[in-house]
């Protein structure tokens, strides 16, 4: 860009003048009674004066066969405020770079540099996930989805329990496995899950409560008995109305 430059401009910037209005007024080519607008040397002058300075604050020297020299400020100007007002930039800006490095964040507005490895190169060069699965050496195991389905891995939520004396856990296949005790009695009892199974009780395991010390004659022996289609609760009986027991029972 370039300054007037022909005889019909003066050396000298003259005095704009006072401000006729402090509105905005725009430009019309005028009619119907209202004249066209002229913007005056003061205008030009004014709009000049600040391209001028513009080049100016940025060390470029206007040029009258040059006509991307706004571009080129605008640029610069970027350059510098943008990294002067961010201290992101102004810390990425103060980087060393040099051949396998790589810039990593070491705390709000703060980075340094590290080692770009030949394994960590080799890594960002794959294109499917594939090759990236291959050079760390995962299994299938890595490809597969978290859940109880087919070629599913099961996670921590797939082994519910209740840690108690009469508690139950869950597997991934679908058991359920409870365990509690059996109250002593002279006659049947009936002995209430810690759960209902929601489908059904495949099978339950009594054995007799013990006292360290006392002889084989305290020790019982149990009968169980499945109710079909109760899937909370079984009943039990001792060989000795005095000795209780403990049972576990199987189900889903």
């Amino acid at each position: 860009m370039f300054h007037l430059d022909n005889n019909s401009g003066v050396s000298a910037m003259p005095p704009v003048g006072t401000v006729q209005s402090s509105a905005p007024r725009w430009f019309t080519e005028g009619g119907g009674g209202t004249p066209a607008s002229y913007p005056g040397a003061a205008w030009y002058n004014i709009i000049q004066a600040e391209l001028l300075n513009f080049l100016s604050a940025y060390g470029i020297a206007p040029d009258k066969a040059q006509f991307n020299q706004l571009q080129l400020a605008i640029e610069e100007a970027i350059s510098q405020k943008a990294t002067a007002a961010s201290p992101l930039l102004a810390a990425i800006a103060a980087l060393v770079t040099s051949a396998n490095k790589m810039p990593y964040f070491t705390g709000k507005d703060k980075v340094a540099m590290t080692d770009l490895t030949a394994f960590a190169r080799t890594l960002l060069s794959r294109d499917d996930a594939a090759g990236v699965l291959s050079d760390l050496q995962l299994g299938e195991a890595a490809k597969r989805d978290v859940g109880t389905g087919a070629n599913q891995i099961p996670d921590m939520n797939s082994f519910a329990f209740l840690a108690s004396g009469s508690g139950y856990t869950y597997l991934p296949n679908g058991l359920i496995l409870q365990w509690g005790i059996i109250t002593t009695s002279a006659n049947e009892v009936t002995v209430t899950l810690p759960i209902i199974y929601p489908n059904a009780i495949l099978n339950v395991f009594a054995v007799s409560a013990h006292t360290p010390g006392n002889a084989t004659t305290s020790v019982a022996a149990f009968g169980t008995y499945i109710t079909s289609g109760v899937r909370g609760s079984f009943t039990a009986r001792s060989s000795i109305s005095t000795i209780g027991g403990r049972f576990l029972a199987i189900g889903y």
